[in-house]
């Protein structure tokens, strides 16, 4: 994984806590209840920082599948290679967020999720199945899209 640098991410939390709570210098100083309260009253929304390197890895891995012709044996090295180009090609396309997303690690899980929900089908099932798995990501990551925009507001 990829993380800020420690300055950088103090910085990221502090313009986030001046934007939802200006005064939350203030609370933090008089401690007790009143830092309480303000974690209480941000109710801090971060599905969207958590999942989305997960969730796009997976949908990389997913489309490298879905794009397979199903008599085409899916060697897992030459998917982890596409799977590599592609997330690649999507971050320059700013369909990817984040730069750790594009992690062997990550692509590696996603392709054991993958096999275990396709299991032994073969032909138009796999493929179906294939589209599906795509599909069911592409929701999720719009669905964090929206915790992403509902956290700003």
């Amino acid at each position: 994984f990829f993380f800020p640098t420690k300055k950088r991410f103090k910085q990221q939390i502090t313009d986030e806590l001046d934007r939802r709570a200006p005064d939350w210098e203030v609370a933090v100083a008089q401690g007790g209840d009143h830092a309480a309260t303000l974690a209480t009253t941000l109710r801090p929304l971060v599905a969207h920082w958590v999942l989305r390197p997960f969730l796009e890895a997976y949908a990389v891995v997913a489309d490298v599948l879905a794009d397979l012709d199903p008599s085409d044996e899916a060697d897992d090295e030459a998917v982890m290679k596409r799977a590599m180009g592609l997330g690649k090609q999507y971050q320059l396309q700013s369909r990817i967020r984040s730069p750790e997303s594009i992690s062997k690690s990550l692509f590696e899980n996603a392709l054991k999720l993958a096999k275990n929900r396709t299991g032994d089908l073969s032909g138009p099932d796999l493929v179906a199945a294939r589209q599906a798995l795509a599909a069911e990501i592409q929701d999720v990551l719009e669905r964090i899209d929206a915790v992403a925009v509902a956290a700003v507001d």
